[in-house]
């Protein structure tokens, strides 16, 4: 504006003296205009293309100039001289078109100089000014790289009067490549009043890069008051999604904000304030408030941010930091910032612009649980943290920092340092009373305390170790290649890693044995793990870390599933897939006891809103399980169903249809379904010697102490398994065919019972002693306990002139054997037709000496093809029966079942020696036997 009054000032005084010059002369004509102004004009410099008009009609001067330089391509000055008279100059109009402010610059520049000299002596102006209406437009320019396209200044009445000046209509309008101004207003007493708007352009954000959205943005309001003192300046900036962020991006959503400026012009200071709301996606309506003083180049500023609440985040993660407040206060050599909310509290310092001190600290002890879920043994879990980091301007890059956190959980000292590179030392101890103890009493935690943690960050590799008594890492990350490398030793046992993490990283390990490896985890949790023994190689893939695939092989594997029994896994092998939350079983095989176990169908078991869903789980590519288990309620539903199912085992090959429902309540489970036998051969050797234990024996050895086990005791079984076809046993001696038609069935807290019959069909048969016995129709039933199955098994044997039958009844433990013959014949003649194939052997041998010598041992047989396995059997004339059991090749325990009830303990010390010890319910008794055979006297 000042230059813009200046050039007013200058370019007035030109016209008046030429005016004034005509007055004086009080000539009227062009000619004489002209005369005068081609006479003096060139003595200060100024020349024109062209005047024309008059005194009383208005001068128009065109192309007036300075030194050859374009100051204004036209000039129209009406004029009224009568006015003089009264010691007013009365412009009726003025309009001045396209001012080249470089040139009329350089006219201020040469008459600065001279007006500074003659100032003091020049005499007071005393007369009044008055201009009608006047426009005033530029000519486009460039100011600071800032292109002035227009800009124009119309208005009217305006007045000059003993140092006050007024005018109204006031008209600005400035257009530039960046911006638009548009201001309207009045000149009152010498205050400037000014209103309006200033319109940003692309331009200007593009220039400048200011990230802001142009479309979001409204017009400034601009209001303007300037007067001899001060110049004042209101600005009210509004916008909503200003930075014009992409969908889930951060974005200013709002922003309202009103900014004073205030120039003193005699005290040159600017003084601003502005207040104001700004609303982003993770605080809403937050309180702005700022002020700013500067003179004599000192500076002084204060302000303040507010926000209640922060939102957009885990409302616990934000429970510290609601109600914040930002505040601080400076000048230009100093600064302070205090940060203060609900839960933490903090503070930045610097006395010189060249150090400064952060500190940052939790106000209370925080409990954990108000920010994550946490079991119940960590619910009063709490933590302090503090960070204190001084901070060298000077080398801002050279940053070191120090953060403790103390908590009942564990204990955290870290120093973080930084100098090109990043690096962080930390130690993490376990306190005496930590919470972590409590999730699982068994684990020892002190084996990973003192945790040392070391990480080194340096352009684009990254290294991190851990170091404690029972766990060690080193670990190699370059952030370019994406190459990862590095070991993990954990109680001695070393994993090698490496790979790339675009691609795959490997992870793999080879235990010699299990045993001990499991020896050594019990260093620092007492695991109850199997009796197993073995080698295993572990391979862990991790595809684009996203994908998981574990492989295990194993050449050997031993059970032990007791003092004497062991089961071997051979050649087995497991893949194992994880991706999408879904874990995969690629395959796995094995073979246990000859019989190969495996799957080449991929199975899939996958994690959806905290249920587990099988989809399905294969076993020898027929047998499939489905269903789903919630883990939030503990319930499910599993299908096991195959059709059909194949087995091939050295003891029987089957093939059968399988439909089994289990459903699981807590530690509920029931179990119903069918098995229906299609077709199967038995190759067991029913021959083999097994001993049907007596519930009245009881072999100390063998007691173990029971354990309760929730899932068995609230076992629900419900199982009928019958036989399509029936299933053949069939060697050189036995040809046995059976169906079944079985119910298996438990109720909680009970034992296992078996309900149905077992059916042998007509015309099977077994041989003893190359005689051929063929069965009749026979049957096992059974009525709970399996060991106390009810026998109804009939066998025939033809001799040359009898039809033998055998029957045995009873229950495996204390069977019913009766001997029958058509035409009839007394038992001891039945057992030496039998033995001797004719009764004449019933004179010489007495009835209780064959049935010692034959018909036990018959008997035993019969029971054995039956399926029914006892090592010894003696059956008395008069219904006595002694059952044993070889406990080892010398050592048998026999049941007696007599008139007093009683059982031996029977040494085989040689082939003539044995030793007895018999007791029973009235006397105990020791006999040594000696036994030898002599040849058949004659």
């Amino acid at each position: 504006m000042k230059w813009l009054v200046t050039t007013l000032g200058y370019f007035l005084s030109t016209l008046l003296f030429l005016l004034m010059a005509t007055v004086v002369i009080l000539l009227t004509s062009n000619h004489t205009l002209e005369w005068v102004a081609q006479r003096y004009a060139p003595e200060y410099g100024f020349g024109y293309k062209k005047i024309s008009g008059g005194i009383f009609g208005g001068v128009k001067i065109e192309g007036l100039t300075y030194k050859d330089d374009l100051l204004v391509e036209s000039a129209v000055v009406g004029f009224n001289p009568i006015a003089l008279l009264n010691k007013k100059i009365s412009i009726p109009s003025l309009e001045l078109k396209q001012i080249d402010i470089d040139n009329v610059q350089k006219v201020i520049d040469a008459f600065t100089q001279d007006s500074n000299e003659s100032e003091e002596e020049s005499s007071q102006f005393d007369f009044e000014v008055e201009v009608g209406k006047f426009e005033v437009t530029l000519k486009p320019f460039v100011l600071s790289e800032i292109a002035f396209e227009k800009a124009s200044l119309i208005g009217s009445d305006l007045a000059y009067n003993d140092g006050m000046a007024d005018a109204k209509n006031l008209e600005l309008n400035i257009e530039s490549n960046i911006t638009a101004l548009h201001q309207k207003g009045t000149i009152e007493k010498n205050r400037l009043l000014l209103h309006g708007s200033v319109s940003p352009k692309q331009a200007l954000f593009d220039t400048y890069q200011i990230p802001l959205k142009k479309s979001a943005l409204k017009d400034l309001k601009v209001a303007i008051e300037a007067d001899q003192e001060k110049v004042k300046m209101n600005i009210l900036l509004e916008g909503k999604k200003i930075l014009g962020a992409k969908e889930k991006e951060f974005d200013i959503d709002q922003i309202a904000l009103d900014t004073a400026l205030v120039y003193r012009i005699s005290e040159q200071k600017l003084e601003m304030t502005n207040e104001g709301n700004i609303s982003t996606p993770y605080a809403k309506n937050i309180r702005l408030s700022n002020s700013l003083n500067f003179q004599e180049e000192r500076l002084e500023y204060n302000g303040s941010a507010i926000s209640d609440n922060l939102v957009g985040l885990d409302k616990n993660l934000s429970k510290p930091l609601k109600n914040l407040k930002l505040s601080y206060s400076g000048t230009d050599k100093k600064i302070n910032v205090l940060l203060d909310s609900d839960g933490l509290k903090g503070a930045f310092d610097t006395a010189d612009f060249k150090r400064g001190d952060l500190n940052l600290s939790t106000k209370r002890a925080i409990q954990l649980s108000e920010f994550a879920s946490l079991p119940k043994e960590l619910a009063p879990a709490w933590a302090r943290a503090d960070l204190r980091a001084p901070i060298d301007f000077a080398d801002i890059n050279a940053t070191q920092a120090k953060v403790v956190v103390q908590s009942n959980l564990a204990n955290i000292d870290a120093k973080i340092a930084y100098n090109n590179k990043l690096e962080v030392e930390a130690n993490t101890t376990l306190p005496q009373d930590s919470l972590l103890k409590n999730i699982n009493k068994e684990l020892r935690l002190e084996a990973f305390s003192p945790l040392s943690v070391k990480f080194l960050s340096q352009k684009d590799d990254l290294s991190l170790k851990l170091d404690s008594k029972a766990l060690q890492s080193m670990v190699q990350l370059n952030q370019k290649s994406k190459s990862v490398n590095g070991d993990l030793i954990l109680l001695g046992t070393k994993y090698l890693f490496s790979g790339n993490l675009d691609k795959e990283v490997k992870l793999e390990n080879k235990i010699g044995s299990l045993k001990d490896f499991v020896q050594n985890i019990n260093k620092i949790y007492p695991l109850e793990a199997p009796p197993l023994d073995g080698d295993v190689q572990l391979s862990l893939n991790i595809k684009q870390m996203k994908a998981v695939e574990l492989l295990l092989n194993s050449k050997k594997l031993q059970y032990k599933a007791d003092n004497k029994t062991f089961q071997t896994l051979e050649e087995s092998e497991i893949s194992l897939g994880y991706s999408n939350q879904k874990i995969k079983l690629n395959h796995y095989k094995t073979t246990f006891d000859k019989q190969k176990i495996f799957a080449t169908k991929p199975s899939e078991i996958s994690l959806k809103d905290q249920a587990i869903v099988i989809a399905p789980l294969w076993v020898n590519d027929e047998l499939q399980f489905t269903g789903v288990y919630d883990l939030s309620k503990n319930k499910g539903e599993l299908l096991a169903k195959a059709n059909p199912l194949n087995l091939s085992l050295d003891l029987i090959e089957s093939k059968s249809n399988l439909e089994l429902k289990g459903k699981i309540d807590g530690d509920k489970i029931r179990v119903d379904g069918t098995v229906t036998l299609l077709e199967g051969k038995i190759h067991y050797d029913l021959d083999q010697k097994r001993f049907v234990t007596d519930s009245d024996i009881v072999i100390v050895q063998n007691i173990k102490k029971s354990k309760p086990n929730p899932y068995m005791d609230n076992l629900i079984v419900m199982v009928k398994v019958n036989s399509d076809k029936p299933i053949t046993y069939k060697n050189e001696e036995v040809d046995i065919k059976a169906n079944s038609d079985l119910l298996v069935e438990k109720a909680p807290n009970s034992p296992l019972q078996i309900l149905g019959k077992v059916e042998f069909l007509e015309g099977s048969y077994y041989t003893f002693e190359e005689k051929k016995f063929v069965l009749k129709k026979s049957y096992i039933y059974f009525t709970g306990d399996p060991s106390k199955s009810i026998l109804d098994i009939t066998a025939k044997y033809k001799a040359v002139d009898y039809d033998i039958t055998i029957q045995i009844t009873g229950d495996p433990q204390t069977p019913n054997v009766i001997f029958s013959s058509v035409p009839r014949l007394s038992r001891e003649e039945i057992l030496a037709v039998i033995l001797f194939d004719s009764k004449a052997g019933a004179g010489s041998n007495s009835g209780d000496d064959m049935m010692r010598m034959m018909g036990g041992a018959m008997a035993k047989s019969a029971l054995s093809s039956a399926g029914i396995k006892i090592d010894y059997l003696s059956l008395g004339s008069k219904g006595e029966m002694e059952v044993g059991k070889r406990l080892s090749e010398k050592v048998t325990i026999i049941y007696v079942n007599d008139k007093v009830s009683g059982a031996k303990l029977q040494y085989d010390y040689s082939g003539n020696i044995k030793a007895i010890l018999s007791t029973d319910a009235e006397s105990s008794g020791a006999d040594i036997i000696y036994k030898r055979e002599f040849e058949k006297l004659k």
